[in-house]
C-alpha cells in the first residue's frame, strides 16, 4: 500500500497528560519516508467464511494517552480487550451504530472485554482526551488485514479464484480492485492512495 504525493508531516495533537508521556502524533495518515502506508484496512468483499481455527483475543491499549494500535480489524464475536496502562482516567467511548454503543472509564491496570456481533467500522474515542482516537473494523469472515509500517499485508487461506479486494483509509476513503488468487503463488497486489 503506497501513498502518491508529498506525505503529510505528523502533527502533535496531544499528550502531556501523564507523567513522562511523549507528545502524541497524528496517525490519521501514516506514511513512511518511502511512501508506504500504515493502518490501511484491506479485505475481500463478501469474503468466504472460512474455518481457520480459534480467534485469539485482540487488544486495544491506552498508552501514553494514545490508543495502540490506531487501527485494528477483528471478526464478529472475537474478544477485544480494552486496557489502560496510564496513571490517569480515560473513558472509552465506542461509537457503534449496528452494534451497541458503549462508554466506560478505565484507569491504570483496568480492562474491559467487548464483543461485536455485526460487521461495521467503529470509532473509539476518549472524551477526556479528545485527541485519542482509534478504529476497529469488524468483519463476518476472516479475509482481512491491516497494513504494517512497510505498507504490506497478507490475507491467508483464500481458495483459488477471482475476488474483489477493498481497502479503507480513515482520511482518504476506499479503493477497490480485482485480484486473482492461484494455488501456486501469492497474488501481487499494489494499491495507491493519493494525497492530491
Amino acid at each position: 500500500m503506497t501513498f502518491r504525493g508529498t506525505p503529510p508531516v505528523p502533527a502533535v495533537i496531544g499528550g502531556d497528560c501523564c507523567p513522562g508521556s511523549a507528545p502524541v502524533l497524528d496517525e490519521s495518515i501514516s506514511v513512511s519516508p518511502g511512501g508506504a502506508m500504515k493502518n490501511v484496512v484491506v479485505w475481500i468483499q463478501d469474503g468466504p467464511n472460512l474455518d481457520i481455527g480459534p480467534m485469539p483475543e485482540r487488544v486495544l491499549a491506552q498508552k501514553g494517552c494514545d490508543y495502540v494500535p490506531h487501527v485494528l480489524a477483528l471478526r464478529t464475536g472475537q474478544t477485544l480487550v480494552v486496557t489502560s496502562h496510564d496513571p490517569t482516567i480515560h473513558n472509552v467511548h465506542i461509537e457503534a451504530e449496528l452494534n451497541p454503543s458503549q462508554n466506560f472509564s478505565e484507569s491504570n491496570g483496568e480492562t474491559h472485554a467487548v464483543h461485536f456481533d455485526r460487521p461495521e467500522r467503529i470509532r473509539f474515542k476518549c472524551d477526556v482526551h479528545p485527541w485519542m482516537t482509534a478504529y476497529a473494523c469488524v468483519f463476518d469472515h476472516p479475509c482481512f488485514a491491516v497494513t504494517g509500517s512497510d505498507g504490506t499485508f497478507e490475507i491467508d487461506h483464500l481458495p483459488p479464484g477471482k475476488y474483489a479486494l477493498k481497502a479503507w483509509q480513515e482520511k482518504l476513503g476506499e479503493k477497490s480492485m480485482q485480484v486473482t488468487v492461484s494455488g501456486d503463488k501469492p497474488a501481487d497486489v499494489k494499491l495507491e492512495f493519493s494525497g492530491e
